[in-house]
């Protein structure tokens, strides 16, 4: 009888573009739910939330499964599948979102803004929307065969660029509102906190990663100097990250127009959000089975 040993890591083949699409729509669209809540009910950002999560998020995972049948299969494994209970999480999130955002357009509802059960039906939105945002990097953070993805940092980065596609999605909402429905004072300091916050934790978790197992130091080499140094350093890092940052110092510390703060706001969410995109592919791509001797 033959023993088959791999000898050199492998990199992961099994997740496709249509993961990093729904990873990317289920951060964005449980972001600005969640962002649009919290900063005053802001309704087209808590409608545009659950669009994006219901159409792109399960639409882009039924794509990568093949069959719908599959998607439904795939949530009754709750107790030991991450992917099952994100699945979960999703169907809560819709649910509690829908049930939150009714009161807004049909009046009388025993639970509309201002009542007790308003308020307790919005503190479980809000929380099945984290739930949605950190759910991601759970699945990602449960699988021991690739190392680089088995860290408790992920969950975090995850929440972080979860809001930062939430506060860009109210960017682009921004100018079909009324001047007073945003504080963009408020808005632009959270954006600063959260590019920061992204700088620094993906710094230590390349470096983290890359002095812990082969398998996670090779996916580092594989993003710094291998074929996702591009996609990086370009996307991630200079569009995602370097410019936004640059553009809400600006905003943030120079006196600008108020059409000037739009649109430079406007630019810098849709570098943001392609940032964010080109993340979560250069985290999925970069994942790497450990080596077997």
């Amino acid at each position: 009888m033959r023993e088959h040993f791999i000898i050199a890591a492998r990199p992961q083949r099994e997740w496709s573009w249509f993961v990093v699409v729904a990873f990317f729509l289920g951060g964005v669209g449980a972001g600005v739910f969640f962002l649009s809540l919290i900063l005053g009910n802001l309704k087209w950002g808590l409608a545009t939330g659950l669009v994006v999560v219901a159409l792109g998020t399960n639409g882009a995972f039924v794509l990568d499964l093949g069959r719908p049948t599959r998607f439904w299969r795939a949530m009754l494994r709750p107790g030991t599948s991450w992917i099952s209970r994100g699945i979960l999480l999703i169907l809560s999130f819709l649910l509690l979102g829908i049930l939150y955002f009714l009161p807004f357009v049909v009046s009388g509802l025993p639970w509309e803004k201002g009542t007790s059960l308003g308020w307790v039906v919005g503190v479980f939105a809000a929380l099945a929307a984290l739930g949605v945002m950190t759910y991601t990097g759970f699945v990602l953070s449960y699988s021991p065969a690739i190392p680089f993805w088995n860290t408790t940092l992920l969950p975090i980065i995850f929440i972080i660029y979860a809001n930062m596609g939430g506060t860009a999605v109210i960017f682009f909402l921004n100018p079909f509102l009324e001047k007073s429905a945003v504080n963009l004072k408020v808005l632009e300091t959270l954006e600063i906190f959260l590019l920061l916050a992204a700088v620094g934790l993906i710094l230590v978790y390349l470096l983290t990663s890359y002095y812990t197992q082969v398998g996670a130091r090779e996916s580092v080499r594989m993003i710094l100097r291998g074929r996702l140094a591009l996609p990086f350093f370009l996307g991630v890092v200079l569009v995602g990250l370097v410019i936004p940052l640059a553009i809400s110092l600006t905003v943030y510390f120079v006196e600008l127009e108020y059409g000037s703060v739009i649109a430079l706001l406007v630019s810098a969410g849709i570098l943001e959000s392609a940032g964010g995109l080109a993340f979560r592919y250069c985290l999925v791509k970069g994942g790497i089975f450990a080596p077997v001797i």
